[in-house]
């Protein structure tokens, strides 16, 4: 018996049942020699237990046996569903009655063999049941193996779906990046870099505005090359063969008429034989990142002069001081002589005039400190309309327009009305046949990502001044200077240059904005932005703007004030003022030299310091005074700096070049408490 191999699909084991052994061994012996393999039974039990373990080809069973007999143990085989389709052969010693015949197949047999067994008879009927076995087992396996075969077919295509769809995503993510991206890729022949391209990518269209089969002409790349660049280009790719790789910048005329910076970068790759078979290139739109350059190298341009005209007018504001003082003096001590009182009033309306131009500067520099109010600009602006209309002539018509309910503001009314005159006065001049000036006022307010948002200009809510012409215009070159100081088309004596500097520093000296649109023979448009102001406005207080005249105040007691300035003439024309008052005047050329004097002479009340001084400063003087003299009264001057200003305290503070009147009333103030 070889059980063992029972499992093997070559093999179709049989199972021969008998209570005699002699039966068995005979059938064994027979099967054996045939190579077949045989399993033995002895009672119904044992052949319902190996069937359990193991599937038959077929089952040879003998009739009468003590217990279950033959029948009884086919009809327990076919109500099991393991083992109800093993075909059943009954081995009998009756004879063929037919009540043995009907009953065998009523009990599942198909078939009989009597004894004695005919050895061939049995080796026929069995070879006949092995061979279905063995072709139905093949058909099982057949059929195992093809829907094997089907599941990996399924699970092949199915991997190949998603690696298709996978790589179809990839391939529109990569189309999409490639679309996105402002640059296009193309092929040349290298007799043919500096001329036609055999391929452009589809995206060229989304740069250049032109389709890619344009670039096919050996004559339509080269001529849209800024003249001025154009011979530099072609040279260097003239260069191609020896240096192998050009990496060059030039400008380019698009489709819609505009000039876009393109960075153009082109490689030979050779054959095998190291010789050059095809350029490849690749187009990059840098016309953003120029005009970012340029933004930024405009913004340090005015960095930097804003830092040289503060320096230069503080040392101006120092000898306006001296002419102006002087000036001051001489009026007063003129005794009514009517020449000297005109020239001197003559020379005194130059040297203010010349005191407003530094704190132009100064708001240029963001020096200059501003008087913020909050107010409501359209009532403001509105008022000023009438006056600019008439200021302006019957040929220039001024329309007035404030959209919704505008937000108030915080600014200097006094800069913003310069402001307004400074860019109506420039489009009186753009407009020397007339035309239209409209001013609008309109509230707006971005957010981080808003596109409309102008450069340098924080999200937040502002209220837009614009004030839009009909004029001449200005071509780009001069529109993207218009901001800067002393920059002006107007002719020799005509303008100082400083009139939208000083009102583009004045905005963002308010944390506001300002730009520039013009269009050359259409008009300019000069939008103002200006915060929106959280508190609400408050009324305008009526000021006395005529300067004071006539002799400085005098005191009714005796007081000693202590002037520290550096510059001499500056220092004598204070001392000069103060003696006039009846002061007693101590002075002293530097902060040591005061701090000795104020241990020496303890009737000092005031200390007048210039807060811009080599060495120690005046705040720091002052600081160091207080320690000394808590009850010192203290004073500064200043010419430009404006941060002490800006401290918590408040303190005293007069800017030059100051009146000596304005010197009077603030000492006065402050000795009389």
């Amino acid at each position: 018996m070889r059980l063992g191999d029972a499992d093997n699909a070559a093999t179709a084991p049989i199972l021969v049942v008998d209570d005699d052994p002699r039966n068995l061994y005979a059938m064994e012996r027979i099967l054996g020699e045939r190579g077949h393999d045989v399993a033995t039974a002895r009672s119904g039990e044992d052949v319902l237990r190996q069937l359990l373990d193991h599937d038959f080809a077929l089952i040879l069973m003998d009739v009468q046996m003590p217990g279950l007999d033959g029948y009884e143990i086919a009809e327990l085989i076919r109500s099991r569903p393991r083992c109800r389709h093993v075909p059943i052969i009954f081995v009998t010693a009756f004879q063929k009655d037919e009540l043995h015949v009907f009953r065998g197949y009523s009990a599942g047999a198909v078939d009989y063999i009597f004894k004695p067994v005919d050895p061939m008879i049995l080796a026929s009927k069995v070879a006949v049941f092995v061979e279905l076995y063995r072709k139905a087992d093949e058909i099982k396996r057949q059929a195992v193996l093809e829907k094997e075969l089907l599941q990996e077919n399924f699970r092949v295509r199915a991997e190949k779906l998603r690696a298709d769809d996978a790589l179809r995503r990839h391939e529109e993510q990569h189309a999409l990046i490639i679309r996105s991206l402002p640059i296009a890729l193309y092929t040349a022949l290298p007799a043919e870099a500096a001329g036609g391209r055999r391929f452009v990518s589809d995206n060229i269209a989304a740069i250049s505005g032109f389709p890619a089969t344009r670039f096919a002409d050996p004559e339509f790349w080269p001529s849209r090359i800024n003249d001025e660049d154009r011979g530099r280009v072609l040279a260097e790719f003239a260069t191609l063969g020896a240096a192998h790789s050009v990496v060059t910048e030039y400008r380019w005329q698009a489709g819609d008429g505009s000039e876009r910076h393109f960075l153009d970068h082109a490689v030979l790759v050779p054959d095998r034989r190291g010789r050059g078979r095809e350029v490849f290139g690749t187009w990059l739109d840098i016309t953003d990142r120029k005009h970012l350059e340029a933004q930024l190298q405009r913004t340090q341009r005015l960095e930097a002069i804003g830092r040289l005209t503060g320096g230069i007018a503080h040392d101006f504001n120092n000898m306006l001081a001296v002419v102006i003082g002087n000036l001051d003096m001489l009026a007063i001590s003129s005794e009514g002589d009517a020449t000297i009182e005109r020239y001197s009033a003559q020379a005194l309306k130059g040297a203010l005039r010349c005191a407003a131009l530094t704190r132009h500067l100064l708001t240029f520099a963001r020096q200059q400190p501003l008087e913020a109010k909050v107010f409501a600009l359209d009532g403001f602006v509105a008022g000023m309309t009438e006056l600019l209309a008439r200021t302006l002539g019957n040929n220039i018509r001024v329309e007035y327009e404030a959209v919704g309910q505008l937000a108030p503001i915080a600014a200097d009314p006094a800069h913003v009305e310069a402001a307004l005159l400074n860019i109506v006065f420039n489009a009186r001049d753009a407009m020397p046949e007339g035309g239209t000036l409209a001013i609008t006022l309109v509230n707006v307010e971005w957010t981080e990502g808003d596109g409309d948002r102008p450069d340098d200009c924080p999200p937040g809510r502002y209220v837009v001044l614009g004030v839009a012409d009909t004029g001449s215009g200005m071509a780009p070159d001069v529109a993207a200077r218009a901001f800067e100081p002393f920059f002006t088309t107007k002719g020799v004596g005509q303008g100082t240059g400083l009139g939208l500097s000083t009102t583009y520093g004045f905005l963002k000296q308010s944390g506001g904005h300002a730009t520039l649109d013009s269009d050359l023979g259409r008009g300019t448009t000069v939008k103002l932005y200006f915060p929106a102001a959280r508190d609400a406005p408050v009324p305008a207080a009526t000021e006395d703007q005529a300067a004071a005249q006539g002799q400085p105040l005098r005191l009714d007691r005796d007081s000693t004030v202590l002037i520290v300035e550096d510059e001499s003439d500056v220092r004598d024309v204070a001392v000069a003022t103060l003696q006039e008052m009846g002061i007693d005047v101590l002075a002293a050329g530097d902060a040591a030299t005061a701090l000795d004097l104020l241990g020496t002479r303890p009737e000092v009340e005031l200390l007048f310091t210039d807060i811009m001084m080599p060495g120690m400063s005046g705040t720091t003087l002052a600081a160091e005074a207080l320690k000394r003299r808590p009850t010192l009264k203290v004073l500064y001057a200043t010419g430009g700096d404006s941060h002490v200003a800006d401290e918590p305290a408040a303190p005293a503070l007069l800017r030059k070049p100051y009146r000596a009147h304005e010197l009077a009333e603030r000492v006065g103030a402050l000795l009389e408490g």
